[in-house]
């Protein structure tokens, strides 16, 4: 009886805390990446770690987003999300972090669908793309055609 109270107990209430913890453990991230600028600065590792650690706290939904989502939309949706929700959500913490370096969206087309990816410009000309669902479209990368990045200013073509 305990065993069935508790599972459901878990799923009565999993969606309500499963966006609480990521609310809260993406708090402690952001906490973490702006010691470890004032610490040691930006460099490429630590673009890396904010990648991997804001998309450990992400899930694979596909929301009917009205507009381009926001910051405030990934937070307010649990971090729960699709490739653009993502991508915008690095984007918006990377410069919510004052990250020194150009970055942008980009935006593939695909075999079956569009795709978007978060770039960064470490070094100039020379753009370094991050997955954003990476676990989804390892068959597609070789036919991804990038169709253009874009940031807040400027569309590269």
């Amino acid at each position: 009886m305990k065993k069935l109270s508790l599972i459901l107990i878990v799923l009565l209430t999993g969606c309500f805390y499963s966006k609480q913890m990521a609310v809260e453990r993406f708090q402690g991230f952001i906490f973490e990446w702006q010691e470890r600028v004032k610490k040691d600065g930006w460099s490429r590792n630590l673009v890396d770690d904010v990648v991997k650690q804001y998309l450990s706290i992400c899930t694979l939904d596909h929301p009917d987003y009205p507009k381009w989502p926001t910051l405030s939309d990934n937070i307010e949706a649990g971090f729960k999300g699709n490739c653009v929700s993502r991508a915008s959500g690095l984007y918006s913490t990377l410069k919510f972090l004052d990250c020194p370096y150009r970055i942008g969206n980009e935006v593939l087309a695909t075999p079956l669908c569009y795709h978007v990816c978060l770039v960064v410009q470490f070094e100039p000309g020379k753009w370094t793309r991050y997955e954003t669902v990476p676990y989804w479209t390892i068959a597609d990368r070789p036919f991804y055609k990038r169709l253009f990045i874009f940031d807040e200013n400027n569309i590269y073509l």
